[in-house]
């Protein structure tokens, strides 16, 4: 297992040095640039790995990992096919809802615990899919949030059309299926409030 993490290690260190040399085009993908498309095709064989090693010894290390590897994969083949711009954040919103459905179910619940020092009761998310849950949290918070601005942004700007709209309906749909994918607390008043920021955007 250890040599398996080293072997990929090295392998991503080395594609993330090459990509040095022409960073500006690795952040900003060009349509149909070979470049993107090979970096696309390592993240996502580097997210196919971490899977796998999540499946098999059992870290929740190597579900953040896979999906990290997944989102950069996401990006790098979004800028291969041209996609425009405000498709990323219903994507992203897509692969989070994904998250938070994986999450459900290997498991994952709220429990009563009680603080060490204190004694004070409250409720904690526990389970086998704590770590798809986290991730998918931080990718529906990057995507809603950014859909948020893209929508504030046109609205600024007086720039309406059709493509940007159903992509915002689409991350609001998202954040509604968050709402019923998430066992309650913080976390389910967090989507119901970006969920109505967005349906008012």
């Amino acid at each position: 297992g250890w040599v398996a993490h080293a072997a990929a290690a090295v392998i991503l260190f080395h594609v993330l040095v090459a990509c040095l040399k022409f960073a500006k085009q690795a952040i900003l993908p060009l349509q149909e640039s070979t470049d993107n498309l090979i970096l696309g095709l390592v993240f996502a064989e580097a997210a196919v790995f971490y899977i796998l090693a999540a499946i098999f010894r059992r870290r929740s290390a190597n579900v953040y990992f896979a999906t990290m590897a997944a989102c950069g994969a996401l990006w790098q083949f979004l800028g291969y096919y041209g996609i425009p711009a405000p498709y990323y954040t219903m994507l992203y919103a897509l692969l989070g809802v994904g998250c938070l459905g994986l999450s459900r179910l290997l498991g994952i619940e709220r429990i009563l615990m009680y603080q060490a020092l204190t004694g004070a009761k409250g409720l904690a998310t526990r389970g086998r899919g704590l770590a798809a849950f986290q991730m998918g949290n931080a990718i529906l918070l990057i995507a809603s949030s950014a859909a948020i601005l893209q929508g504030l942004n046109r609205i600024a700007a007086g720039r309406y059309d059709w493509e940007d709209l159903g992509a915002l309906g689409i991350t609001t749909l998202a954040g509604l299926a968050a709402v019923s994918l998430s066992p309650g607390g913080l976390w389910r008043r967090a989507y119901v409030t970006l969920t109505v920021a967005l349906a008012g955007v």
